[in-house]
């Protein structure tokens, strides 16, 4: 992802997206705040964040006819990031609310059942992650760890769509990408430095345009 281009961050009220624009332009990344699906489809990068119930997310982007501009964005290799979520709905879909999602990644979402060790639902609070791309681990002088907050996490059908992983009882995709559509199920712009370093990572090393 060309560090020059401009970043639009859908705001359709599931997530905290000035959250996410405050971060990327601490980091010196040019973005705005979009809502209609004629922004998305002029949108050179898109990030949706989301934080909610999946079902009533998927009801409000038909609602407001999103879903085809954003399968179109996909479909045409520009860039996609999805943070918590954001992420989820990327996936073919989930147990909350048994809605179909956007089927951008062969993944599906499930709820943490029968956790070991008394671990509670929800996982929230920080938590270290193992990231398979060395790229995106540059930088880092410790181990990176994210601030998470989710019930339900994603299984890749393919493996190779899994590229950094957590541990919560059980490891599971904490990141997940095919092509130019990435997922963090973490939260980059509360996990201060760590997720300052891996957005400017992801936006820097990736050759999409």
């Amino acid at each position: 992802m060309p560090i020059n281009s401009e970043i639009s961050i859908l705001n359709i009220g599931i997530g905290n997206p000035v959250s996410v624009l405050n971060i990327l332009k601490n980091i010196g990344l040019s973005s705005r705040l979009i809502s209609s699906a004629e922004e998305i489809r002029t949108a050179q990068r898109l990030i949706i964040p989301g934080v909610g119930h999946f079902g009533k997310a998927i009801d409000l982007l038909k609602k407001l006819d999103l879903i085809g501009g954003i399968k179109e964005h996909a479909y045409k290799d520009k860039p996609i990031l999805g943070i918590c979520l954001g992420m989820q709905l990327l996936c073919n879909g989930s147990e909350e609310g048994g809605a179909e999602g956007l089927g951008l990644i062969d993944a599906d979402v499930v709820k943490f059942k029968n956790l070991n060790n008394g671990l509670k639902i929800p996982n929230m609070g920080w938590r270290e992650v193992n990231i398979n791309d060395q790229k995106l681990k540059e930088g880092y002088e410790d181990i990176p760890r994210f601030y998470f907050t989710h019930s339900y996490y994603a299984i890749c059908n393919k493996l190779e769509n899994q590229f950094i992983t957590a541990d919560y009882g059980i490891t599971y995709a904490a990141g997940i990408a095919k092509g130019n559509t990435f997922g963090f199920q973490f939260h980059p712009e509360k996990s201060h430095y760590f997720g300052k370093q891996l957005l400017e990572n992801l936006f820097q090393h990736n050759n999409a345009s």
